[in-house]
């Protein structure tokens, strides 16, 4: 799994790699900052996603969060999120909640995001 991570963070040119601080999550993020340069930030939730997801409602609504007007990966996403968290998946809209808890809350990235490359989950 690290391989692959590794990988991919350096094809999407990433900026920050978030790891669910789980069971399986606290031995990888220990791993990649031992064994590698990547920023990682572990990510713990105690509430559920629908409630966690609830909270950027409001924000969807006022413009605050931008979504580009053309992408290939657009549509599903949109429609992964409109369905969230009933719809057939859901690993989209649980990465929007990540990264948009640590915009707005936890202010762990940049206070302003675009959401402009698909948001991938491992």
């Amino acid at each position: 799994m690290k391989k692959r991570i590794t990988a991919l963070a350096s094809q999407w040119e990433a900026t920050h790699l978030i790891v669910e601080d789980t069971a399986s999550g606290m031995g990888l993020i220990q791993l990649l900052k031992e064994q590698s340069s990547l920023p990682v930030i572990g990510q713990h939730s105690t509430d559920d996603k629908e409630t966690r997801m609830s909270r950027h409602e409001g924000r969807f609504e006022a413009g605050r969060i931008l979504l580009p007007t053309e992408a290939p990966w657009l549509a599903d996403f949109e429609n992964e999120l409109l369905a969230f968290p009933s719809g057939r998946y859901d690993d989209q809209g649980r990465c929007a909640n990540v990264v948009l808890r640590l915009v707005f809350e936890a202010r762990a990235l940049p206070p302003t995001v675009e959401l402009a490359n698909p948001i991938r989950i491992f």
